[in-house]
């Protein structure tokens, strides 16, 4: 379990990814896409590895209503999910196709910065990340050959992080959590 003051403490960096099943070194061998069916392959030296998109945003639009008349509010956030980061029945097909132009096996997903939200109304981030993590969760569940969730944190209540953090990987076998580096206007620890 984690506690509010290893959260508090605990820093995430992101960078380039690679992960070769063959646990070959991503920069010694030579990149090359092999169309196979509607698929592309990444080969290094003649194996086929895996791909995995570690920076891949989805847009949740069921927290939409809890959120859209906060002033913080992006109002162009309303047409997100009509975009590529749409994740729902009309549109996941079209975001495996893309996938495959492009030869990611899978996709890590996460919340749009934009609706991180660390507003100071007590409610809202338990609401809103509940929802969040759990619809990312419920596509996760329903797609695990293409996608592997992060969940969202409250940052603005440490101790509601903590909850919500242990909730995303204890229940929602979600791999970790996004965050950002702002709250509430200021940085955040």
């Amino acid at each position: 379990m984690i506690d509010a003051d290893s959260l508090r403490s605990t820093a995430a960096a992101g960078g380039g990814f690679c992960s070769a099943d063959a646990r070959r070194s991503c920069g010694r061998q030579r990149w090359r896409l092999e169309t196979a069916s509607s698929r592309r392959r990444v080969t290094i030296g003649g194996e086929t590895i895996r791909t995995i998109d570690m920076h891949s945003h989805v847009f949740i639009q069921e927290a939409w209503p809890l959120v859209k008349d906060l002033p913080q509010v992006d109002r162009a956030m309303a047409n997100l999910g009509n975009g590529p980061m749409a994740v729902d029945a009309a549109t996941i097909e079209r975001r495996f196709r893309e996938m495959d132009r492009q030869g990611i096996d899978v996709h890590v997903i996460s919340v749009h910065p934009s609706q991180f939200l660390c507003s100071r109304r007590p409610t809202l981030p338990h609401e809103s990340v509940k929802m969040q993590n759990e619809k990312i969760a419920e596509i996760c569940a329903a797609h695990p050959d293409r996608f592997v969730g992060l969940g969202n944190v409250s940052l603005q209540a440490p101790e509601l992080a903590v909850e919500q953090l242990n909730d995303a990987v204890a229940k929602l076998n979600l791999r970790g959590v996004i965050v950002g580096a702002n709250v509430n206007g200021g940085e955040s620890w």
